[in-house]
């Protein structure tokens, strides 16, 4: 039988960098927080000696904003490469067979999409953060009952899709 395939990790590539960068942003502002407020300090406007009490918001701000966007990185680049690294190393699991029991996702009423490939479950959202495959029916996804499949993921999360095509006769 031969396979097109729809999705692989690795020519998919880091999707979600920009969820990371967005948080980059808010640590930019921070630090220029942190520059007014430090330059405002300074002025020769202010005799007596400034206190920190102008300081401790611009601070909070700032460690938190590259806590938050550190962390995001490290969970979305870490899933990504250790699903890349499990495709690369054949360390994954393969299930082969008919799509039953499809279930489209409902992005309205947050309901993920869902289905089996010989007793196998399956479930995606288009709106979950993951470096596997997430592409629902309502935003295109090529998956649909009675299709024969072949998978290779890692507890549960897609690696790489594979669709039979339709035999020349």
């Amino acid at each position: 039988m031969n396979y097109e395939v729809v999705f692989d990790v690795a020519e998919a590539g880091y999707r979600y960098w920009w969820f990371p960068a967005v948080g980059f942003v808010f640590v930019i502002i921070g630090i220029c927080q942190l520059i007014y407020v430090y330059k405002n300090f300074r002025s020769p406007a202010v005799q007596p000696a400034p206190s920190n009490k102008g300081f401790a918001l611009p601070i909070f701000f700032t460690l938190f904003s590259l806590s938050w966007t550190a962390l995001v990185l490290v969970i979305t680049l870490g899933d990504y490469l250790e699903l890349r690294e499990a495709l690369d190393s054949a360390s994954v699991e393969i299930v082969e067979g008919k799509v039953t029991n499809f279930t489209p996702g409902d992005d309205r009423k947050h309901v993920p999409e869902s289905f089996l490939v010989s007793g196998q479950r399956f479930e995606y959202s288009w709106g979950r953060v993951t470096a596997g495959f997430n592409q629902t029916k309502p935003h295109g996804g090529p998956i649909r009952g009675g299709l024969w499949v072949r998978i290779s993921h890692v507890n549960g999360e897609i690696a790489r899709l594979e669709i039979a095509k339709p035999e020349n006769r």
